[in-house]
């Protein structure tokens, strides 16, 4: 993280003001950074778009509706197969990467998931994401 410093004198950087900024380390991700890594992959925002709107799910049902955003299309109209690839990713990839940040509650063994208490602030961003992506700034669903 980078953080401003008091300014140094013209002296102390010889006119140079590259010493105007240092790096401050406190070994590991800021809220703002975990937050912003949750949201970076599109299926991440989409599961998260979903599950925002219900108490919980199922990763069968959540992988057939990220497959429809992603197809533009029905939910009952996504094939199995492409459901199925997606529910794999869910799975894989981007479900321990949401429930290690503690965003999304998730029970391997049933397939059942839900949102956590978000930090504060996401939940914020997870609307603003979503107006950005619908291009209109409203929920539709």
């Amino acid at each position: 993280m980078m953080l401003p410093v008091d300014s140094p004198s013209e002296e102390e950087t010889n006119g140079n003001d590259r010493g105007r900024y240092r790096l401050i380390s406190d070994g590991g991700q800021s809220p703002l950074d975990r937050m912003f890594d949750s949201l970076r992959g599109q299926r991440r925002r989409y599961l998260l778009y979903y599950l925002e709107e219900r108490d919980s799910t199922r990763i069968e049902d959540a992988a057939r509706f990220i497959a429809a955003r992603e197809r533009d299309c029905d939910p009952a109209d996504v094939p199995a197969d492409v459901a199925e690839r997606v529910k794999v990713a869910l799975y894989h990839v981007h479900l321990p990467k949401l429930a290690e940040k503690n965003i999304v509650e998730y029970d391997r063994r049933s397939g059942a998931m839900q949102f956590q208490d978000p930090p504060d602030g996401m939940s914020d961003l997870i609307d603003l994401c979503y107006s950005i992506e619908q291009g209109n700034g409203q929920r539709s669903e």
